[in-house]
């Protein structure tokens, strides 16, 4: 892969630096932690939960060195897969990313709405709701927000993140994922299931469910 230069996509969008009421309107509370998946990243970088924050943990404007804090990081090649659960419907207005301004950067996500189950090959052959082309350096901040197609991302109840492309490294590093919305009151009736989660992207780096009594999804 050569660089980091855009390449356009017919429905992609580009970001801009954070504002400072970058903790207004997180939808960090709604996010079922506990639910939430990454595929195809290497421990102890593996867990959602490195990234998938508050806004005041993102290291923004901090210098500090890669290795001293968790992140995200792709195992046996670049892309990353990574679903986030809602413990109720939410209205997505934006993403919050953050990396490391190098080219381990992811340069395109793709994202999927309300999708329970998806690999990495289904991503790749399914129309995504949006396309977002990331900002590979940004000198004021570690902090970058993209909105979103507002209209596509109401009452989503989970979202994929397809980052498919970086900026020409082995493996994708990210330091910082956010969503910004507003959650609505209503919360889903508990459907019984069992997550299968299959950790190497050889064997098909894919969460599927299967019927069972023993725990719940929103």
């Amino acid at each position: 892969m050569s660089g980091c230069g855009h390449s356009h996509h017919e429905n992609c969008d580009h970001g801009s630096e954070a504002g400072d009421d970058i903790q207004k309107d997180s939808l960090f509370p709604a996010v079922d932690l506990e639910k939430c998946v990454a595929l195809n990243c290497l421990p102890p970088n593996h867990l959602p939960k490195n990234v998938i924050k508050p806004v005041y943990m993102s290291n923004n404007n901090s210098n500090s060195d890669i290795e001293s804090h968790l992140h995200l990081e792709s195992d046996s090649d670049h892309e990353i897969l990574i679903r986030i659960q809602f413990t109720n419907p939410v209205h997505i207005r934006s993403l919050l990313l953050a990396h490391f301004g190098d080219n381990s950067a992811p340069k395109t996500v793709k994202l999927y709405t309300n999708i329970i189950s998806m690999d990495f090959s289904t991503a790749s052959t399914t129309t995504p709701t949006q396309i977002i082309e990331l900002v590979a350096h940004n000198p004021h901040s570690k902090l970058t927000e993209y909105p979103t197609k507002i209209t596509k991302f109401k009452n989503i109840n989970s979202v994929w993140m397809y980052f498919c492309e970086n900026c020409g490294g082995d493996r994708t590093k990210i330091e910082f994922i956010g969503l910004k919305g507003t959650a609505t009151k209503y919360k889903r009736e508990a459907v019984s299931a069992v997550y299968e989660i299959q950790p190497q992207k050889a064997s098909g780096n894919s969460v599927s469910n299967q019927h069972s009594n023993s725990s719940n999804i929103m």
